[in-house]
């Protein structure tokens, strides 16, 4: 029963993942905190961590380990040390033991960026139905009243938007939709309450959760410094749909509207390819000890907006 119930979750989880869900994006508020913790450890944990190169659980795999094995039998970044990736795996970009040190300091959650209301959550609008179908609420063509257009993000393209579910969003607070409505909701969800997450910060502290290193809570000034983009994370189940990309141009636009016209941040190595895309250029790896005896590295980039 037991393998019947955990074929079934499996089978539902590759079918959400082959249909991009809408995304909504809202300001978070301290009654998510619980779930952002639990939203960026399994980001962390899932994402930054050697997986097998086909994603299937069934196979009794976590994060690139054999659930029977521990990292102190031989595994390093999601690879056993008797094999190469050329045998179907993928490499992490962080050890289990540096994961373990940098999760609540150098990874983590920034309650001030909450407090200042500049950090948003993702809101998955699609759900599994008790059929196994994918059904999704309307998609938000508007935000706060006013159409999407070219010019809502400085140096972004939403050529896509209409076409593109993973760029429909709106920051207003979600609509009620199918999985809010208790009548027609599902007996259970298959995808997280939290998709993804992520802010800018008025702030100097570029990096880092409430407990992080090297934290300065002073006020940027708009006119002369960078905005800095912070602490962005995607669930697993909903990796590679766009949404890291919504919400970075989410956050840079509302940066911009506060009167910021460059942005920097301390990029993970798992995110680092991403902003490269997106415009952003490396300026320095800082080496961060943690408190494992362990150290990552960050890499602190910076983007200017077009003139």
């Amino acid at each position: 029963m037991a393998a019947q119930q955990r074929s079934s979750a499996i089978k539902q989880t590759e079918l959400l993942m082959s249909t991009p869900p809408d995304f909504t994006l809202r300001l978070a508020t301290e009654d998510d905190i619980p779930a952002l913790h639990a939203l960026i450890e399994a980001s962390v944990r899932g994402l930054m961590t050697g997986v097998p190169s086909d994603r299937s659980s069934s196979q009794g795999w976590k994060t690139g380990v054999p659930s029977d094995r521990s990292s102190s039998q031989g595994w390093k970044t999601g690879v056993p040390s008797d094999r190469s990736s050329s045998q179907g795996w993928k490499t992490g970009d962080y050890t289990q033991p540096q994961i373990e040190g940098a999760l609540g300091t150098v990874l983590g959650l920034d309650t001030q960026l909450i407090k200042d209301r500049t950090y948003y959550v993702a809101e998955p609008t699609g759900f599994v139905a008790d059929s196994g179908r994918v059904e999704h609420a309307p998609e938000e063509k508007e935000i706060n009243g006013e159409p999407i257009s070219e010019s809502f993000v400085p140096g972004r393209d939403l050529s896509r938007a209409d076409k593109d579910p993973n760029i429909a969003c709106a920051l207003a607070p979600a609509k009620a939709n199918p999985a809010s409505d208790p009548k027609q909701a599902p007996q259970s969800r298959t995808h997280p309450t939290l998709a993804g997450c992520g802010g800018w910060s008025k702030r100097k502290t570029l990096f880092g959760a409430d407990r992080g290193p090297g934290r300065e809570p002073d006020l940027l000034d708009p006119t002369t410094d960078a905005a800095k983009v912070r602490a962005i994370f995607v669930h697993p189940a909903f990796a590679r749909q766009g949404l890291g990309s919504l919400i970075l141009a989410t956050v840079e636009k509302a940066a911009y509207d506060a009167g910021f016209r460059k942005y920097e941040m301390g990029s993970t190595l798992t995110g680092y390819p991403l902003y490269r895309l997106k415009g952003y250029i490396e300026v320095e790896r800082i080496e961060v000890p943690l408190h494992n005896g362990e150290s990552v590295q960050v890499v602190k980039m910076t983007k200017n907006t077009p003139p």
